[in-house]
């Protein structure tokens, strides 16, 4: 209690549930590819358009140029040399590959 989760899916993302959130509309635009290819090219970018602005949205809450929480974080876990470590040493949300 008290410190920050850094084990487990934590220590290859920060955001984990936005990264797998991602991967879920990304693979649901994958699945409907055809049928909005078919569908002309309109229907086919706004399909693509999701996850990328998801992506937009998710970047802005984890690196707090929307929300707070990045400074709420830094505040409640300050001179805390292990976090701020964890901090720099793993991805935001896209895991690093091995």
């Amino acid at each position: 209690r008290g410190r920050p989760c850094t084990t487990g899916l934590w220590s290859y993302s920060q955001h984990p549930n936005y990264f797998g959130n991602l991967c879920i509309w990304c693979g649901i635009f994958v699945l409907n590819f055809a049928p909005l290819a078919a569908a002309g090219k309109v229907p086919l970018l706004l399909g693509a358009l999701s996850p990328l602005f998801l992506a937009g949205l998710f970047y802005g809450q984890a690196s707090g140029a929307i929300t707070n929480s990045v400074e709420l974080a830094t505040q409640k876990y300050a001179g805390d040399s292990a976090y701020d470590q964890y901090v720099k040493k793993v991805p935001l949300i896209f895991p690093r590959p091995f």
